[in-house]
């Protein structure tokens, strides 16, 4: 059976669809069973059509089956279901214009840095009808089928604003190699035609902006730590305006670029980022920011309206929006009243004058959910919840605390309490984000936390130093500090949860996946008395193994340029890396342990997991193993998530005690 032939046991279904989907589960046992957490959401996700007359949606399938696409005509208030595979969930998608949607699909693994079908791309029309495949999922087409589509590595590339056309950008890394990936090759690509044109840029370009006719105007380059912004001038040429070391403080990225040569730019501000506005005649910045914050960094995504931008939507301790136009701010300020407890995301239409605007709705005990608004009517119709089991009265709320670690340095921290139940010596899980170059957290619904609030816990989420969003002084003070500073700052976290008397000191856990596997493991070996257990997966276990690995993904640019400088170099720190190293330490973890692992992680392959489990057999009995088959860098298999989970809870309550039920 060829590849298109098994992927075409697709639909394209003209007819009703329900909506809302209602239905709350309820456990034998009182608690919001696990399977309203972590089984297939059922509304995923919702974009507005650029008329503002239709909305498109990946909805779960009535049986459990792939999540597919679906169309809401506004009118009617009629749905059609468009597409829908056997084998893959519709993931990403996007509308090109109002006759035309395309949107990719999951992946399959079948084994280290391989997958049996990749994303892809496709198009399809808003009624249902020329499905087909606009980049490649295999690379192969399929026996007797004749194609022009482009390579699998090209994906989309969404951008604030784009010509009301048939085509959508599409990038693609050039120079894929173990060495490095140096330049994104941008291309316009027309969903019907599949015809494709080149948009010439310099070389090492990985970011870009456009102007409403879709003509590319600045872009920034990067080689090796060196960037520079690029301006381009009216006869094609380009001028740089700014050059920058990448990894020591904020440079500049443009966003996108207005009629009147007005460029929206991040740029660094107070040792923050913030947005300004470039005038790229002159090459200077606006004299002030238009957006920034003094404590998160700021990075908005631009809401355009008829070539202009009329918004900023960013993320400081939740995400806000920021019309820069009194009307839409009077809307927004409309919507909020009608949803007081949430935090509310309009998308207005791009093009035209349609009264509609769709609302997604959420906050950190309600999962996501979305509405329609009639500005006219007034009126505000429920499309769909994400988790309609979820109760959002039975979930934990979520706040952020800044406190000081040992050496004086601010520090977020996340604190989710259960709903109900007692506030007070509550058994404490110190959750670790991955990265650790990243943002850990936000106000917002968290599966994973919500469960475990659910179950009785005080969950902690701190943003140690080394993570992102909270400015470069923040990010720099974790270079060179995996297992030193970035550890005791979770140390420093939790013994403040124990001093404020919402940690029991008898009763702390720690927990994570990859760096924050890493970060479990070594709390459990330097922090015996304070985490009494801990659950780790996809987890780093030797820094040694971060540059010698071959089957890892990561590229020797990644192994010769950014690990020497933010973990530290192979020979020169070697001594360091090893005293910091989980399997080097082996012999000192001897409190209980959940230790998983994907059979096929390539960012963190099994070697990790195996060689400490081999390593802590002779003297820790408390070790249990899970290898999840199939799986790679976290459990996409719901089955498995389902499965872990529980596991999870188990351990939790043997090791921890059993909370009282919130």
């Amino acid at each position: 059976m060829t590849r298109l032939t098994r992927r075409q046991a697709l639909s394209a279904v003209a007819g009703g669809m329900s909506l809302p989907w209602a239905g709350a589960a309820a456990a034998q046992d009182g608690l919001v069973p696990v399977e309203a957490f972590f089984a297939k959401g059922q509304l995923m996700g919702a974009a507005l059509a650029p008329s503002g007359r239709q909305v498109a949606m990946t909805v779960a399938a009535p049986n459990g089956g792939p999540t597919r696409l679906a169309v809401l005509d506004l009118a009617t208030m009629r749905s059609q279901a468009l597409a829908s595979f056997s084998d893959s969930d519709i993931d990403d998608f996007s509308w090109v214009n109002d006759e035309w949607l395309v949107f990719d699909t999951t992946f399959k693994l079948t084994g280290y840095r391989q997958i049996d079908y990749g994303p892809g791309l496709y198009r399809i029309s808003s009624q249902g009808q020329q499905l087909r495949e606009v980049v490649s999922s295999s690379g192969m087409p399929p026996d007797g089928v004749e194609r022009r589509v482009l390579h699998p590595t090209h994906s989309l590339k969404p951008l604030p604003s784009k010509p009301l056309n048939e085509e959508v950008l599409v990038i693609r890394p050039e120079e894929i190699s173990r060495t490095r990936v140096g330049h994104y090759a941008v291309r316009w690509l027309n969903v019907r035609t599949q015809s494709v044109r080149e948009v010439q840029t310099p070389d090492n370009t990985y970011s870009w902006a456009f102007d409403v006719q879709g003509q590319v105007r600045a872009v920034t380059t990067r080689e090796g730590s060196q960037a520079a912004f690029h301006w381009r001038e009216p006869d094609g040429t380009w001028r740089v305006l700014n050059r920058y070391d990448a990894l020591e403080g904020p440079g500049w990225v443009p966003l996108h670029v207005e009629a009147d040569n007005r460029c929206w730019v991040i740029a660094g501000h107070q040792g923050r980022d913030a947005l300004f506005t470039l005038d790229g005649r002159t090459g200077e910045l606006s004299a002030k920011p238009v957006a920034h914050h003094p404590q998160f960094d700021v990075r908005p995504w631009l809401l355009v309206h008829q070539g202009r931008v009329v918004g900023l939507r960013y993320t400081i301790d939740a995400e806000v929006t920021q019309w820069l136009e009194p009307a839409w701010q009077q809307l927004q300020q409309q919507v909020d009243r009608l949803l007081p407890a949430t935090s509310n995301r309009l998308s207005l239409p791009s093009h035209g004058d349609s009264p509609w605007v769709l609302v997604e709705s959420s906050s950190d005990q309600q999962p996501y959910r979305a509405f329609v608004f009639n500005r006219e009517s007034p009126k505000l119709t429920r499309l769909g919840d994400y988790r309609p089991a979820i109760d959002a009265k039975r979930m934990g709320q979520t706040d952020l605390h800044w406190i000081r670690a040992r050496d004086g340095l601010p520090l977020p921290v996340w604190l989710t309490l259960p709903a109900s139940g007692p506030r007070e010596k509550l058994p404490l899980v110190v959750w670790v984000h991955g990265g650790p170059w990243v943002r850990g957290m936000s106000w917002r619904w968290d599966p994973e936390v919500q469960f475990l609030a659910s179950r009785g816990y005080a969950v902690l989420q701190p943003e140690f130093r080394g993570s992102t969003g909270y400015g470069f002084a923040h990010f720099r003070a974790g270079w060179k500090q995996w297992g030193q500073a970035m550890q005791t700052d979770l140390v420093d976290a939790a013994r403040w949860a124990i001093a404020r008397g919402t940690g029991d000191a008898r009763r702390v856990g720690i927990l994570g996946a990859s760096y924050g596997g890493y970060a479990t493991l070594m709390g459990l070996a330097q922090e015996p008395e304070l985490f009494k257990a801990g659950v780790a997966w996809a987890s780093v276990t030797d820094l040694d193994m971060l540059y010698g690995l071959r089957w890892s993904d990561a590229t020797a640019e990644t192994r010769n340029l950014g690990l020497p400088r933010l973990l530290g170099d192979r020979v020169a720190d070697a001594a360091m890396l090893a005293a910091h190293s989980p399997l080097k330490q082996a012999s000192r973890i001897r409190n209980p342990l959940l230790l998983a692992h994907g059979e096929w992680d390539s960012r963190v392959p099994l070697d990790h997991a195996e060689a400490l489990r081999a390593a802590l057999k002779p003297h820790n009995p408390r070790v249990d193993w899970v290898l999840y088959e199939g799986e790679g860098h976290g459990w996409r298999q719901t089955d498995n998530l389902l499965d872990f989970w529980k596991r999870v809870e188990r351990f939790l309550a043997q090791h921890l005690g059993r909370p009282a039920t919130p």
